[in-house]
């Protein structure tokens, strides 16, 4: 559904909203500040069926939204999920937009078999580019009230999301680490300090670095190479080794803390840091993380957008979305007011959230039968 004005973004929602009201359903609507204000006021009417989230910080690494609906769709068995999910705004860097499109292509796998109806609005100021690759990860599209197939959608990762990173500047340090955690840890918080990094995401970012080079020591044989700058506004820290990841929703889905096994390192990565990069193939695999030195990340206020679908498993369709999060729930049936995270990190926040989120669902989908 193409659209150029903030009437057409809200109007299709309200109709998804009114196919969830149908089936019975509540629908989480997952947006940037900006539109989740317009949409709430546009969709006043239906408040009480609808749960809303600000991801404009606790979304800001896609990877999360990728885990969280996966989650969310978990939890829904029989009665199915319902959300607008918004991963890309304006505001957006073209690195975070390049793993939008990773996240939405992997949701075609991780929801294959899952009962989802997931509509994901895009803003045409995000350019002609931005809308072609939605298309690309999306098999349909909403024009209007139209819903039709889409004739790019390949169902694979599109090529630009795995092009080589830009090489680390001349002056980036550099520590080659080979069964020295410590030091890892040392060198990571005494160059995100000098950065200017606030202290609790200097131990995020410390945490994070630390799960990459135990994964070094864990999954191969050779050296691990961990590289730091700044750029103008975020501490970058990029992992290396000879190591390859061959599951590609290797960090999607929170895994069980008492489970035997691996799998939870990268996942706490994504939850931890702004926004990871992940490279990897027979030659080795390079992760890069990112933690903005501003923790405020502004959007822009909604303007025209696009509107795809995609069909997940059962009846549902998917259309072609960093810090703290909220969730607000509807009725009191969860709390009054959004729930808000203090210093949580704010991945884990927007997972906690999720589980509120997924009781509330299915209080209603219970008093709806």
């Amino acid at each position: 559904m193409p659209y150029r004005a903030a009437s057409e973004l809200a109007a299709g929602v309200a109709s998804f909203v009114q196919a969830a009201a149908r089936a019975g359903g509540a629908v989480l609507i997952a947006a940037a500040r900006a539109n989740l204000g317009f949409l709430r006021e546009r969709l006043h009417a239906a408040d009480g069926q609808v749960a809303w989230a600000d991801i404009s910080s606790a979304g800001l690494n896609p990877a999360r939204l990728t885990a969280l609906l996966r989650q969310l769709a978990a939890g829904a068995p029989g009665r199915g999920l319902w959300c607008v999910h918004e991963a890309a705004w304006p505001a957006r860097s073209a690195e975070e937009l390049q793993e939008v499109f990773r996240h939405e292509a992997l949701l075609n796998l991780a929801l294959a078999d899952a009962q989802a109806s997931i509509l994901c609005p895009y803003d045409t100021r995000l350019g002609g580019v931005v809308i072609a690759c939605a298309e690309e990860t999306h098999p349909a599209v909403i024009r209007g009230s139209r819903r039709e197939p889409s004739s790019s959608f390949t169902g694979s990762i599109p090529a630009q999301c795995d092009l080589p990173l830009d090489p680390p500047p001349a002056d980036a340090q550099v520590l080659e680490y080979r069964d020295d955690l410590a030091g890892v840890r040392r060198f990571a918080t005494a160059r995100a300090r000098l950065a200017g990094l606030a202290p609790e995401r200097t131990a995020d970012l410390v945490s994070a670095v630390s799960e990459l080079a135990a994964n070094t020591l864990s999954h191969t044989t050779g050296p691990g190479t961990l590289t730091m700058w700044r750029t103008g506004g975020e501490v970058v820290c990029q992992a290396e080794d000879t190591g390859q990841i061959t599951d590609v929703l290797a960090g999607t889905a929170r895994r069980d803390p008492a489970a035997l096994g691996g799998g939870r390192g990268l996942w706490l990565v994504h939850q931890l840091c702004d926004l990871a990069q992940i490279r990897t193939g027979p030659g080795g695999t390079t992760i890069r993380v990112h933690m903005h030195l501003d923790q405020r990340r502004e959007t822009a206020p909604p303007g025209s957008a696009q509107v795809g679908s995609r069909v997940a498993g059962r009846p549902g369709c998917r259309a072609g979305t960093g810090r703290r999060g909220r969730i607000g729930l509807p009725g009191g049936l969860v709390r009054s007011h959004p729930l808000r995270w203090g210093s949580v990190p704010c991945g884990m926040a927007l997972f906690w959230a999720a589980d509120a989120f997924a009781a509330w669902a299915g209080s209603q989908h219970s008093a709806s039968r």
